[in-house]
């Protein structure tokens, strides 16, 4: 379901997707799939100028443990570049 909400373009279902991926089999690559759904739709929230939840999410997807570094790197950065400019959410 979550490859067929990539592919639709719909990132709300797709981590809604993802999170029940995570849920029935806890791996590193359920963690990491879900990490991506959430920088993804983050950068959507991001294009909309909803910065408080794109935030929410970037810093959920940094959060899971098994994301991968990859992941990490690029969560820190988005964040790191919401806060230069004055926009870090609190």
């Amino acid at each position: 379901m979550a490859e067929l909400a990539r592919a639709e373009q719909d990132p709300e279902r797709r981590v809604w997707a993802s999170r029940r991926a995570l849920e029935c089999r806890d791996t590193p690559s359920s963690e990491e799939r879900l990490a991506w759904a959430l920088l993804s739709w983050a950068e959507q929230g991001l294009e909309d100028g909803d910065l408080l939840l794109a935030a929410r999410r970037i810093t959920e997807a940094r959060s899971l443990e098994w994301a991968g570094e990859e992941v990490h790197d690029r969560a820190s950065s988005l964040l790191d570049l919401l806060e230069e400019y004055g926009m870090a959410l609190r």
